[in-house]
């Protein structure tokens, strides 16, 4: 194709590669126009990225409007945090208690003798550790009867009801640990052995050297006893086998940490409600701004932005119908639109709607079936899920763009058909030219080749 392309209007001496890079240069505009029509679809579906972006953040915004724990903040403070601490959450109430701490919760943790080092053989036969009511055994043989054998074989045995062995190197000698997962009484261990090689499954040589049962036989060495925490509350006594507990004062997680007595207090804040609505109000004014620099800019005539404006307005203007409430309308709580639709919140109107009926407020908002939160979160969800309406209009675009490769192709094959067709004709052209130049030249060598005197002398004559 090179060497074709060079040698056009070697025989004619016309620029015949021009005329055919221009006449194909014609053929390829359509292609330019489909180009400029893909950059201005992928600027479009850039442009609804970001439209998606921006409803899903106004949709972030209400997540603080969908629970009543959005309208209300409880903190705790202990009178003394050496003793104990606490948490407040959902269904937390005013409350005031003085605590007792009797004792705390404890793992059970025991150790063995001391064996010369790890890879010391401790003995042949079944060890049978149970943890409370649950139990598991272990076949120990040559190939695991070491103490780091032992270790391992607890650790990676499957049906492990929840304890942890370890070695501890001291200086007199390596020990085998065994600690309870969890703690409390009902996680207390024992251990036991069954065929122990030395024909004694309860001494302390061989493999019953690792034998525990509290107050019968006891090999191991308790380290820590299994210990429940006891405490009083308001003068009720409470025993629990952990020393984090959130099932006593409702809504608040206690954390004991030592024996002692502290005083416990929990109050509670109404103004996060009145905050979550104000980033409600900034953040549904910021989508309108985001929407309409898109209208005036890459997505003119979009009729999806409109939709999106339209939809949210109408709910935020709506009459809810939430049952409990004696409120029905965003009005109610001072939340209204100005002249521009920009939306404002009327500070002591909220106030006042919290003081009057603060359970009406909560109602109006987080309704699971009625409440605002719920019925805008259902509208913008039907924009931004998966599937949604704002990406099968960028799945539409992007089946456009897709369409246009396709046109591209065929005008590209179309074009390539066509220039070889033109440098066929250019060339035969050219071969012509070339030809019909040669016999012109020949023709004037001829001629010029005349005798002339002798024609000149005949006409003097």
């Amino acid at each position: 194709m090179a060497g074709s392309i060079t040698s056009l209007g070697i025989g004619s001496g016309i620029d015949i590669e021009s005329i055919v890079n221009q006449l194909v240069s014609v053929e390829r505009r359509p292609i330019q126009f489909l180009q400029s029509r893909q950059a201005e679809i992928d600027i479009q579906i850039s442009a609804l990225g970001l439209v998606q972006d921006s409803v899903a953040n106004f949709q972030s915004s209400i997540s603080g409007l969908q629970l009543s724990s959005g309208f209300r903040s409880f903190s705790v403070t202990s009178s003394d945090d050496q003793v104990l601490t606490a948490e407040a959450g959902e269904g937390s109430v005013p409350i005031s208690s003085d605590i007792e701490v009797l004792t705390l919760a404890q793992k059970n943790k025991l150790a063995s003798s001391a064996f010369a080092s790890g890879g010391s053989i401790v003995g042949n036969g079944q060890l049978n550790i149970s943890v409370g009511a649950e139990s598991f055994s272990i076949s120990i043989d040559d190939n695991n009867n070491t103490l780091e054998g032992i270790r391992n074989a607890i650790n990676d045995n499957l049906n492990n009801s929840g304890v942890s062995a370890s070695i501890i190197s001291a200086d007199d000698g390596s020990h085998l640990i065994l600690t309870a997962d969890e703690s409390g009484t009902a996680n207390a261990l024992s251990v036991t052995v069954t065929g122990d090689s030395d024909g004694n499954d309860n001494d302390a040589a061989g493999l019953s050297n690792l034998v525990f049962v509290s107050g019968v036989t006891e090999n191991l060495q308790e380290v820590d006893v299994a210990q429940d925490a006891t405490f009083i509350v308001d003068g009720f006594n409470v025993t629990r086998s952990s020393n984090e507990i959130s099932d006593v004062i409702e809504g608040v997680t206690l954390s004991l940490k030592d024996i002692g007595t502290a005083a416990l207090s929990v109050s509670e804040d109404r103004s996060v409600g009145k905050s979550a609505v104000e980033a409600f109000v900034t953040a549904y004014n910021d989508l309108i701004i985001s929407l309409n620099t898109q209208r005036e800019s890459t997505l003119q005539g979009e009729s999806l932005l409109l939709g999106i404006e339209t939809r949210v307005r109408q709910v935020i203007g709506n009459r809810l119908n939430v049952a409990g409430s004696s409120l029905q309308y965003l009005f109610d709580v001072g939340i209204t639109f100005d002249r521009d639709g920009i939306l404002s919140l009327d500070s002591d109107k909220f106030d006042q709607a919290i003081a009057d009926d603060f359970s009406g407020v909560v109602q109006l908002f987080t309704d699971s079936e009625n409440g605002f939160a719920q019925a805008l979160d259902t509208v913008l969800s039907s924009y931004v899920e998966t599937g949604g309406l704002i990406e099968a209009r960028t799945d539409g675009l992007s089946e456009s763009r897709s369409q246009i490769d396709d046109d591209i192709e065929r005008i590209e094959d179309r074009v390539a058909l066509t220039e070889q067709r033109l440098r066929r004709q250019y060339a035969a052209l050219d071969g012509l030219v070339g030809q019909l130049n040669a016999t012109s030249t020949f023709l004037t060598q001829q001629l010029a080749n005349l005798p002339t005197n002798n024609i000149l002398n005949r006409r003097d004559n």
